[in-house]
């Protein structure tokens, strides 16, 4: 005999296959249509300007120097930020999906 707790359990879970096969359902559309679209659709033209950035100067070969180096503290900030994600256990993408759990 099937208890009403196990019914309910029962039905959650069919409800969460549910969710998670129309998630991927919808993502697998919007992927497909996005690529259609990059290979329907012609290019759109860029200014040629767009590429003269701020800072033009040269140093130790790499150009635009500044513009490349201001990046620093964002990739410093980002890996700080993942290693105290991985530390806490909270590495999970897509929280309660159960993805990079313990």
């Amino acid at each position: 005999m099937i208890s009403g707790i196990q019914l309910a359990a029962s039905a959650l879970m069919e409800d969460e296959r549910a969710e998670k096969y129309s998630l991927a359902l919808w993502t697998a559309i919007l992927t497909t249509t996005a690529v259609a679209a990059a290979l329907i659709l012609p290019p759109i033209p860029q200014d040629p300007a767009y590429h003269k950035f701020a800072d033009s100067r040269v140093f130790l070969g790499m150009p635009n120097v500044l513009d490349v180096l201001s990046n620093i503290p964002l990739v410093i900030l980002g890996l700080i930020g993942i290693a105290l994600c991985v530390q806490k256990g909270d590495a999970d993408p897509v929280p309660g999906s159960g993805h990079l759990s313990p």
